[in-house]
């Protein structure tokens, strides 16, 4: 039985080259061979080192870090009304008129200020969105003219691995590494095909805004408004 089985294949190999050299008579003579296909010139991009580098994301970063700061010195001005609030608790006798006043001061002001950064979060949410987004469609803009100056039809991004000095932690900058080795798609790419040099580059003037698409050229009609197929834009036959 072990000799069939190997020589089960061979023979249906056999026949197969067989087959292939005899053609039935109905089967048409092969064509010319179809022309080779280009080949398609991939690129790769770090896009971190490119927000890193490029101006409107430096100046947005440091508009950020001041309104946090703002938010945060108003919740810290809310906390030491609350402190004080407390502060007072302590001086004033138990079931007093004055500390009941000053009890529900108190958890007014905590209620507050709680309210109150939940606001701010929000708030900082929302620009930080707004941040990510603008910068993000500014790559979209960016990329695609860097492929195109370099023949690149395929741009991929890739992940550099953290190192372990922007962990605060060892258990950190392993969470970390692992999370980048999870999302990661491109695991080589020489620096032939590196673009982010060339992003970076681009990036140091402002990105201008794609013009709109031209409008498609519309089929003429004719005198019943009816789309006319065969005829051609200009009135031409």
């Amino acid at each position: 039985m072990f000799h069939r089985k190997i020589w089960i294949p061979a023979a249906l190999a056999a026949c197969a080259t067989v087959v292939a050299q005899q053609p039935p008579a109905s089967q048409p003579l092969p064509g010319p061979a179809a022309p080779a296909r280009q080949g398609v010139a991939v690129g790769v991009v770090d896009l971190d080192k490119a927000i890193e580098a490029y101006p409107k994301a430096i100046a947005e970063r440091e508009r950020l870090q001041a309104l946090s700061k703002s938010f945060t010195e108003r919740l810290d001005e809310a906390g030491k009304q609350i402190d004080q609030l407390r502060d007072d608790l302590k001086l004033l006798k138990e079931g007093s008129p004055q500390r009941d006043l000053r009890e529900f001061e108190f958890t007014s002001a905590v209620k507050n200020r709680e309210a109150l950064a939940s606001f701010l979060k929000a708030q900082f949410d929302r620009e930080l969105e707004r941040f990510e987004l603008a910068i993000y469609q500014d790559l979209e803009v960016a990329v695609a003219e860097v492929a195109k100056l370099k023949g690149v039809q395929i741009v991929l991004r890739v992940r550099a691995t953290p190192s372990a000095a922007e962990a605060r932690d060892a258990a950190t900058a392993q969470k970390q590494k692992l999370a980048v080795y999870d999302r990661r798609h491109v695991w080589f790419a020489s620096p032939e095909v590196d673009l982010t040099p060339a992003l970076v580059q681009y990036l140091q003037v402002p990105v201008e805004a794609k013009p709109p698409a031209s409008k498609p050229v519309e089929a003429p009609k004719d005198a019943a408004g009816r789309t006319d197929g065969n005829a051609r834009p200009g009135g031409g036959p």
